[in-house]
């Protein structure tokens, strides 16, 4: 008997301990593969978690105590088992999507969260069931367990000192000064740390703050060619042997690009899907007001539809300009009630999954079908329009994270972009049959990043600031000269160059660029907001790059040194007007 429940409670402990264990091995490997530096990662996670520990220790020690009421160690237990479910969470996010679990993320995926849950993780196997089933029984049986703590000297004083000796270590906890202090910290502390970029400007700061964005214009070859823009879900640079050397997983798109335009140095304005939507069908920085915890405001996620915001939407300008617009995908429309947000924002048809082309189709990420049906399906689209030009934004899933190929149901990231990079190819040719790039223009772009960890060759090809932020963009038509494009830009200027493309003229500024003008214009200021610190924004130049912590009224530069104060307020003062002007 002794040895059962010797048994009995060493599994209790490796439950206890294993994902502190597991999140110190993950943030030591990538550290370690990231710097070359082993062990740092594993001490700092254990360091910074020690409280979050050290708390559930406690906790389960006080309601075991012989003196307290059950109903208060129920209580004290149910705490302690979401507490401890949470730490998980935060971990979970970690790995998948190389981020913390963040209060703004709860309020802004909760209502979709159970169901990617079930859709990308969660095989109903008589494995899985018994799994769940255990789970639940041994959270119960913890939580209503009535056994009490034996009043023994040796019991508290072991237990006792234990907590002296956590508080202790907890002294060692480092400084906020290595690059990849975000990984290693609890969601606690991070989300403290990142509270920055909630804290709101003052009324006076708000009366007195004046910017004027300088604005520029040159003149326009107008025209009118049919549009396609193919936004990619998680396409980035790592992926191509083109834009990177790095990965080879992207052939088709690789060839693509060299026949007709490649960006080498492009930028995604964000870390998320929303971000990248945002910049490209409304032209605005995802740099948010404090205190939003929608990033943006709208339920949805994306941005607040205000008469402003909506009049200057894409859709809107190329209807403006002749143009029928179309916003057509593959997932369900129901999410983040896509198909209401994409109808107020102008788009003439809106088409997802629930399309009877996509009957037979099977479904994976949020019950989307594969790019393979898509693809096939807006070529039905193409074959359908008449000779109004059109718009037609493409928004593929496949690719969405966790990585799952329709071909096989292997689980595999270099098997999705090998899967998602041949569809592309087929795309393109049966473009090429159908003579679309004859008057047509296809755009090729990542909405954002992988949300996975940096790659090793990534940071020391592109550095840790830009790395998060490296994304393909591919222009393909016979009316344009085949070209490789090393000067920096953004999808803020996909917005501004198509938004203008039939008008007698186009502006541009220091923030945003043009891409179809003859005499390209290059911004010389770009925005990315981190996905992995919330509080930071990344200014990218030609000279030297620049972190922007979000403060409110003390918003400012914390690493890169501008060559003057012009330099200094430009971007200061850019930022803190994003961040005001929709307050105002």
């Amino acid at each position: 008997m002794k040895n059962i429940s010797f048994i009995k409670y060493l599994i209790i402990v490796v439950l206890f301990f294993a994902p502190l264990i597991s999140k110190a091995i993950h943030v030591d490997d990538f550290i370690y593969y990231a710097t070359g530096n082993q062990y740092i990662g594993a001490f700092q996670v254990i360091i910074n978690d020690l409280s979050i520990y050290l708390v559930l220790f406690l906790s389960i020690y006080i309601s075991f105590i012989k003196l307290l009421p059950p109903i208060i160690s129920i209580f004290i237990r149910i705490i302690t088992i979401l507490l401890f479910f949470t730490y998980i969470a935060d971990y979970l996010i970690i790995i998948n999507f190389n981020t913390h679990l963040t209060i703004p993320d709860v309020f802004n995926y909760i209502s979709v969260a159970p169901r990617y849950v079930l859709q990308a993780f969660i095989n109903f196997n008589l494995r899985t069931i018994v799994l769940l089933i255990s789970c639940s029984y041994l959270t119960i049986s913890f939580i209503i367990y009535k056994w009490k703590l034996k009043y023994k000297l040796i019991n508290h004083v072991t237990i006792i000192s234990v907590i002296i000796i956590c508080i202790n270590l907890l002294s060692y906890i480092p400084k906020d000064k290595y690059v990849h202090s975000w990984l290693y910290k609890n969601f606690i502390d991070y989300n403290r740390t990142i509270l920055s970029e909630s804290r709101q400007y003052s009324s006076q700061f708000i009366n007195e703050f004046q910017y004027k964005e300088e604005i520029l214009y040159s003149l326009n070859r107008k025209q009118k060619p049919n549009i396609i823009l193919l936004v990619v879900e998680s396409l980035s640079s790592y992926q191509s042997r083109l834009f990177s050397g790095i990965r080879n997983w992207t052939p088709s798109l690789d060839s693509i690009a060299t026949k007709n335009i490649a960006f080498t140095n492009f930028f995604s304005n964000g870390f998320c899907s929303e971000d990248g939507t945002n910049t490209l069908l409304f032209g605005e920085l995802p740099i948010f007001p404090p205190g939003n915890f929608t990033d943006g405001g709208g339920i949805t996620g994306y941005l607040k539809l205000d008469v402003d915001v909506i009049n200057n939407a894409l859709p809107v300008k190329l209807k403006t300009q002749g143009y029928h617009t179309e916003f057509i995908t593959s997932y369900d429309l129901n999410y983040k009630d896509t198909r209401n947000w994409a109808q107020s924002i102008g788009y003439d048809y809106i088409e997802g999954v629930e399309h009877a082309f996509y009957n037979n189709w099977p479904r994976y990420q949020y019950n989307a079908a594969p790019d393979e049906a898509l693809y096939q399906r807006v070529l039905g689209r193409i074959r359908s329009q008449n000779s109004k030009p059109y718009f037609l934004s493409v928004f593929t899933i496949t690719s969405h994270h966790p990585f799952t190929n329709p071909e096989n149901g292997n689980k595999s990231e270099a098997e999705v972009f090998k899967y998602v990079d041949k569809q592309i190819g087929n795309f393109y040719r049966q473009l090429e049959k159908y003579n679309f790039f004859e008057n047509g223009l296809l755009l090729i772009v990542g909405d954002h990043r992988a949300m996975i960890p940096l790659k090793k060759e990534e940071i020391e090809i592109f550095g840790y600031s830009r790395a998060p932020a490296m994304i393909p963009l591919v222009i393909a038509s016979k009316n344009l000269n085949p070209k490789i494009i090393t000067k920096y830009h953004q999808q803020l200027d996909i917005y501004n160059s198509l938004s203008q493309i039939n008008l007698d003229s186009t502006h541009y500024s220091l923030w945003d660029g043009n891409i179809f003008s003859d005499d390209i214009k290059t911004p010389r200021y770009i925005a990315h907001r981190r996905g992995d610190n919330r509080d930071i924004i990344s200014i990218f130049t030609s000279e030297q790059d620049y972190r922007v912590k979000l403060d409110g009224d003390n918003t400012k530069i914390v690493e890169g040194t501008p060559p003057s104060d012009e330099i200094r307020n430009e971007i200061i003062n850019r930022i803190n007007w994003e961040r005001i002007s929709p307050i105002n």
